[in-house]
């Protein structure tokens, strides 16, 4: 009988996703264009905690299958990029809070 093993992972492709969005809105900070730290704060916040809500969700859920194998490193990964997220997003807001001020 030939036994196929499933092995379930964390899905790395929503964290790549999400540091994406977190560089892009990092590099977003430097230009001082309204339009582009409105797109920078979306992006490190609303996209940026998205995408790393749906991974906490769906490793969740691969944790009860029989061959997961835990990461533990991408999960302090995905606090960290929240964490930035929402560092990245605090700085977008001033600005624009700056610009509307002024």
């Amino acid at each position: 009988m030939v036994s196929t093993q499933f092995t379930a992972v964390p899905p790395r492709t929503l964290l790549s996703g999400a540091l994406f969005c977190v560089a892009v809105s990092i590099a977003l900070l430097a230009p001082a264009v309204f339009a582009m730290h409105l797109v920078g704060y979306v992006l490190s916040s609303f996209v940026t905690i998205g995408l790393v809500a749906t991974y906490r969700r769906v490793d969740l859920e691969r944790r009860g299958q029989v061959g997961y194998r835990s990461q533990p490193r991408l999960d302090l990964m995905a606090t960290g990029l929240a964490g930035v997220g929402v560092l990245v997003s605090a700085l977008h807001v001033w600005w624009i809070a700056t610009e509307l001020a002024g």
